[in-house]
């Protein structure tokens, strides 16, 4: 992505993930792909049984999920 958004005098086009192009300056999100073209990343998150600290770990994986947190997840361009 920053390849795309250095200067010049083409205009280059990219295919990348939306979370990548959103926080990228100098790039633009023209839309996305049309549905059957697209390609969805599902991030997972755990707390391993070992975990060394399992309750930070736990409330890490919350706010990751949280619904007071879903505006920022959008923002940054996770739709789930």
């Amino acid at each position: 992505m920053r390849e795309l958004a250095k200067p010049s005098g083409e205009r280059p086009i990219g295919v990348t993930q939306i979370t990548e192009i959103l926080n990228t300056p100098g790039v633009t999100l023209v839309g996305p792909l049309p549905p059957e073209f697209e390609l969805a990343t599902i991030y997972t998150a755990a707390v391993c049984t070992q975990a060394v600290a399992p309750d930070a770990a736990r409330q890490f994986v919350g706010r990751l999920s949280a619904e007071g947190t879903r505006t920022a997840r959008e923002k940054a361009g996770f739709d789930r």
